[in-house]
């Protein structure tokens, strides 16, 4: 009776270890497609970055530009 008791307690600790991997596995596969869709975050982030500083640059170059014409013209 002992023996059979045992095997069964064993039985349950193989069955708890093995849901426990399992999950494990789950957590392992939904990682990858957590950091892709970060990554995807982050790169659409970065995005948004260049265009708003190349938009800063490009008022200023356009300001710039315009102070220069009207320096030349003064001067004429």
């Amino acid at each position: 009776m002992l023996m059979i008791r045992r095997l069964m307690l064993k039985k349950r600790e193989n069955t708890e270890a093995a849901q426990i991997n399992a999950e494990g596995l789950q957590i392992n596969t939904e990682a990858p497609q957590i950091n892709t869709e970060e990554s995807q975050v982050n790169a659409e982030e970065i995005q948004r970055n260049i265009e708003a500083e190349c938009s800063k640059n490009v008022s200023f170059l356009l300001n710039l530009s315009t102070r220069c014409v009207g320096d030349v013209r003064r001067k004429w």
